[in-house]
């Protein structure tokens, strides 16, 4: 039952990865190492801070323990949350280079990431250990026995559903559906925390006072998050039906940022590219049929070069449109230095008679050999 909440988990974040292609930057091992630092990371940081205010706000009171942790979900806890989830984001912002090289896509791909370990850690925290007792639906997943119905989607499901949620839970509405299956819905933490990570690429990468601009996506996750934790406090709330409406669009959030974030981080390439045009290859100015070109020169390997070359590209032009040509001159002779070697291996008859295998096989064998198989492909 992990597995499959884990399962739904990589793929919310693989679908977004896969969407951001055109403009991102971060490779899909360092979206994934984003979930691991979300559970590990954001996730230990923020319970640990909603325990302190917790007891802080029980030793201040006559309330127990308990009641303090009730009053805290709806209104301290979720901006707690939000703002331990993305903190790596900003300490992206430590190193200029490191924050300019990333584009708005890089922030809100990453913040999913992050948004969608916490959640994994959540789903595991609340459900984990009652594995025992859940009951397989003939539709597909499994439902635990509680008042609130704790739903676990199966493959069949959450590989239906935009950005799942690694479990959701069920009203009575929903158990007519049982038979059918039904999808745990989209990942809260996932679509908040994307569109937090759209600000933070605002605040780490604008100028003067549009950074500013960048508050604004961070305080309405905090809104919606905090919207969310009340009604689920206070279930018979006027502000239950408006709540209700707004999470079955949830999966809406993560792509009106991606989408913002995208049109104008394709507008800072666009910019930046004639700004240093000894970086694109022969023929590709017209469009990226050069690419394409050399990256079928010799399948596999030079479909893996273009691709990691497309990224590092993408990452001078970020630096370019917001740096000195100081700053951004060694990235541009590694760029310029990866063009002159593409272009000298930029046909078949540079490949003939290179036998690959015959060089990998010798040098590396077993496990060590299937380890630089799943590098390549996850390049």
């Amino acid at each position: 039952m992990v597995l499959l909440m884990l399962a739904a988990t990589l793929y919310g974040v693989l679908q977004l990865v896969v969407l951001a292609w055109p403009t991102r930057t971060v490779r899909l091992p360092t979206a994934l190492l984003a979930i691991a630092v979300g559970v590990y990371a954001c996730g230990a940081l923020g319970l640990t801070l909603e325990l302190l205010v917790a007891h802080g706000l029980a030793a201040s009171s006559d309330l127990q323990l308990q009641d303090a942790i009730r009053q805290a979900s709806p209104t301290i806890d979720p901006i707690i949350e939000e703002l331990v989830k993305i903190v790596p984001l900003l300490l992206i912002g430590i190193n200029v280079r490191s924050r300019l090289q990333h584009g708005l896509t890089d922030y809100v791909v990453l913040g999913a990431g992050l948004g969608a370990g916490f959640g994994l850690l959540e789903a595991v925290g609340r459900f984990g250990m009652d594995a025992d007792h859940a009951i397989p639906i003939s539709g597909g997943g499994w439902i635990l026995p509680s008042f609130s119905s704790p739903y676990i989607p199966g493959v069949k499901q959450f590989l239906s559903t935009a950005f799942p949620a690694p479990a959701g839970s069920l009203d009575i509405a929903d158990l007519a559906k049982l038979a059918s299956g039904l999808s745990s819905g989209t990942s809260i933490h996932l679509a908040w925390t994307a569109l937090a990570g759209l600000g933070v690429g605002l605040l780490l990468r604008e100028r003067r006072w549009t950074k500013l601009l960048g508050l604004l996506p961070i305080g309405f996750a905090c809104s919606l998050h905090t919207l969310h934790n009340y009604v689920a406090v206070n279930s018979d709330s006027a502000a239950e039906p408006f709540s209700s409406a707004l999470e079955n669009l949830l999966w809406l959030v993560p792509l009106i940022g991606l989408a913002v974030a995208m049109a104008l981080d394709l507008k800072t390439l666009h910019r930046a590219k004639s700004v240093v045009p000894e970086v694109l290859l022969p023929g590709e100015r017209p469009g990226p049929a050069a690419v394409l070109r050399f990256s079928l020169t010799a399948v596999p390997w030079t479909v893996w070069i273009a691709l990691r070359f497309i990224l590092v590209r993408r990452s001078l032009w970020f630096l370019t449109a917001r740096t000195t040509p100081a700053v951004a001159e060694p990235l541009r002779v590694v760029v310029a230095e990866l063009v002159t070697e593409m272009q000298a291996a930029g046909n078949r008859q540079a490949w003939r008679g290179l036998q690959v295998r015959a060089i990998l096989l010798p040098a590396i064998g077993g496990w060590k050999r299937r380890a630089l198989l799943a590098v390549l492909w996850l390049a």
